[in-house]
């Protein structure tokens, strides 16, 4: 499978692309979806901190550096959400009857980030660079969206990849959305 059957499986949310966790195919797909995310994510915290008009070097040789280590940033940031978000997934799938084999986990979330290439950095730059104002529609509408792509996908992953029920892999899934909420509020001041 190449790069953009994997992007095609994961729009339609087909059943082949968990499979590719199951065959043990799933390393390089996750590598470049972390990859992908934790840029978009370390560009999002540029693109808030320029918006907030904060002195950032962008001149010269910092017209490269800067946001290489904004970027570097995000994927440190964005390694450590993906280990806690296959955490939660390793235990709501154990608890609703999965395998709990915790690679296999990880691979089924990294298979299933692609929604999160919009909705964390749209989140990180509206929760972290301006939330003292309301969303503006032209964003809110690609962070419903990629949420429910999301949700979609998240469910689907344990439906194929850890032959759970939909009704369980729906359950699971809200779970795993209110647990994650939850502990966003609880970090944030």
């Amino acid at each position: 499978m190449n790069y953009a059957d994997f992007f095609k499986y994961s729009v339609s949310c087909e059943h082949r692309l968990f499979l590719l966790a199951s065959e043990g195919k799933a390393h390089i797909f996750s590598i470049v979806n972390i990859l992908i995310l934790g840029t978009l994510f370390g560009l999002s915290d540029l693109a808030g901190s320029l918006s907030q008009g904060s002195p950032v070097p962008l001149d010269g040789k910092f017209a490269f550096i800067t946001p290489l280590i904004f970027s570097i940033s995000g994927l440190v940031n964005m390694m450590i959400a993906v280990l806690g978000l296959t955490l939660v997934y390793w235990a709501a799938a154990k608890a609703f009857g999965g395998y709990g084999n915790m690679s296999h986990a990880f691979y089924l979330v990294s298979l299933s980030l692609a929604p999160f290439w919009v909705l964390a950095p749209l989140l990180n730059y509206t929760v972290r660079f301006h939330p003292d104002t309301l969303v503006q529609i032209p964003i809110l509408v690609p962070i419903l969206l990629s949420g429910i792509w999301a949700y979609r996908l998240l469910c689907k992953s344990l439906i194929a990849g850890q032959e759970i029920s939909p009704v369980k892999a729906h359950l699971a899934v809200t779970g795993m959305v209110i647990f994650s909420v939850s502990a966003i509020y609880v970090l944030i001041p």
